[in-house]
């Protein structure tokens, strides 16, 4: 049952991070993510690796500009964070 509110919650919130999600739940960063990544692997929500001089650990994006330019990272860096969000269905 964790598991669908965790996709609902990311669904719900659209873009959320990892200590967000760990917040909400009362759960470790570490069970969130390992349950967050079933999503990921059924393609229901992607994850993002993300750094930005102004991201938050504990409130995500502060919002420097209008026109962020967030970077997809593949190397863990200074600033990281993991952030999801639902991938958009396609309609055929």
């Amino acid at each position: 049952m964790i598991l669908l509110e965790i996709k609902n919650y990311i669904i719900q919130q659209q873009e959320v991070t990892l200590p967000q999600l760990a917040m909400h739940f009362q759960i470790p960063e570490s069970a969130i993510e390992n349950m967050a990544e079933i999503w990921v692997q059924k393609k229901m929500i992607e994850k993002l690796i993300l750094t930005c001089g102004s991201f938050s650990n504990n409130s995500g994006c502060n919002g420097c500009s209008d026109h962020c330019q967030t970077q997809i990272i593949h190397q863990m860096g200074k600033n990281k964070q993991i952030l999801y969000r639902p991938i958009p269905a396609y309609d055929l």
